[in-house]
């Protein structure tokens, strides 16, 4: 009977965190798929000026030349000390959307839709990279750099 008991409770906290999930959209006030008007055409990478946190050292944010769309939101930590904090920090929001990786890759990955959170400890430089990173856009970044790179190129001089 104890043993019903616990199997119930622990189904019914599953089913309390996945109906209490949120979706992934973007942090540090940066949304994926976000369009910037006043972005520089080509210009495809841009930092959070003056940020201040108690966790991570530096965010950037990468955006797509042409659409001008937030396609991507790093955030890095000089140090792989508070990994797990930063995992559990996570799970707690999205962990209906964690997955397993596959087998030899290391992180924490969490996937909703077309945005998805990867967090990584490298060990070649010992810092934590938290990536939140729109699919769809991500595919059609390549894309819109040759298109950009071949506005630069002079035809009249091929």
């Amino acid at each position: 009977m104890r043993f019903i008991k616990v199997f119930l409770s622990a189904v019914f906290l599953f089913a309390f965190f996945n109906a209490h999930a949120q979706p992934i959209t973007g942090a540090f006030g940066l949304k994926l798929g976000e369009y910037i008007p006043d972005w520089t055409k080509g210009k495809q990478i841009g930092t959070i000026e003056g940020f201040k946190d108690n966790f991570f050292n530096h965010i950037e944010f990468h955006v797509t030349p042409y659409s001008k769309r937030i396609w991507k939101i790093r955030a890095r930590k000089e140090n792989c000390r508070g990994l797990g904090a930063l995992i559990s920090t996570l799970d707690e929001k999205y962990l209906q959307h964690k997955k397993q990786w596959q087998e030899g890759d290391t992180g924490t990955i969490y996937l909703d839709g077309e945005n998805k959170i990867l967090v990584r400890c490298h060990l070649y430089d010992t810092a934590i990279t938290l990536t939140y990173q729109n699919e769809k856009l991500a595919e059609v970044i390549w894309d819109e750099k040759e298109a950009f790179e071949k506005e630069n190129i002079d035809k009249s001089k091929l």
